[in-house]
């Protein structure tokens, strides 16, 4: 059975978010609303916070890889 990773944030208006989860993050790819790939981040460490004071108030896409599985999050920023 698939692992889930949930993404928690405190406020859409947060510096950072995490990405909760029992299993190793590979990498993460981060699109817009659009789905315009923006970037490739292979440094998230799972339940660690990550600074998305760089993503413009928005909606994105976050395809979270780990070695078993993938799985798209939805981010919310304002």
């Amino acid at each position: 059975s698939a692992a889930t990773i949930a993404l928690q944030q405190a406020s859409p208006s947060s510096r950072t978010i995490s990405l909760r989860t029992n299993e190793t993050i590979s990498f993460v790819q981060w699109f817009n609303s659009k789905g315009q790939f923006l970037k490739s981040t292979q440094d998230t460490v799972a339940n660690q916070p990550v600074d998305v004071t760089d993503l413009p108030p928005g909606i994105y896409y976050l395809r979270v890889y780990t070695k078993e599985n993938m799985q798209v999050l939805k981010l919310l920023r304002q």
